[in-house]
């Protein structure tokens, strides 16, 4: 994601948008790895661009014909799929040895556990978590190692509850896409 689009920019906007399909988390990672006012600054300009975009997406060879709408908008299709992948809640929670790490977004929710603080430390880079605390003013190492604490300790524990600011921009009504088309 970039916050001033340059050229080929067409491109850039289409693979969001189809990121969001083929790859959710990989978006996720992306998008809240980042603060709100970056995310923000980039719907905006996915919108202002869309028209333009737009122009230079027609002349795209090779894309399925389910995809036209997003074709037709691509700008306001990827900043659909930013709003989508933003986190609305996340949670770190320990039971006994285990960790689990709850997220959920307008797109729906996942778990992702982890059965030793090798792979608990391993998983929360991987993941975007660290990055996420971070853009949330959060300390990761300081939150790792409360987990890795209750994790040795055997405890049951919430470590995290996190309510990420809402973006202030708004999903735009568009019309459906045939994802199943290739």
């Amino acid at each position: 994601m970039r916050d001033a689009l340059g050229a080929g920019a067409a491109g850039d906007l289409v693979d969001i948008a189809t990121c969001a399909k083929a790859d959710p988390a990989a978006l996720e990672i992306a998008v809240n790895g980042r603060g709100e006012a970056a995310l923000e600054t980039a719907i905006d300009a996915y919108r202002e661009r869309d028209a333009e975009c737009a122009r230079e997406a027609t002349g795209f060879t090779g894309i399925a014909e389910g995809l036209e709408p997003v074709i037709a908008h691509p700008g306001e299709y990827a900043a659909n799929a930013i709003i989508d992948a933003k986190y609305e809640r996340v949670i770190i929670r320990t039971r006994n040895s285990e960790a689990e790490i709850e997220t959920a977004t307008r797109a729906g929710s996942r778990t992702r556990r982890f059965y030793n603080a090798d792979t608990l430390r391993a998983g929360v880079e991987r993941e975007g978590f660290n990055a996420f605390l971070r853009a949330q003013h959060q300390n990761p190492a300081a939150v790792l190692a409360a987990t890795v604490d209750a994790m040795w300790t055997r405890r049951t524990r919430q470590i995290l509850a996190a309510t990420p600011r809402r973006l202030r921009r708004k999903r735009a009504e568009l019309p459906a896409v045939n994802w199943s088309l290739k």
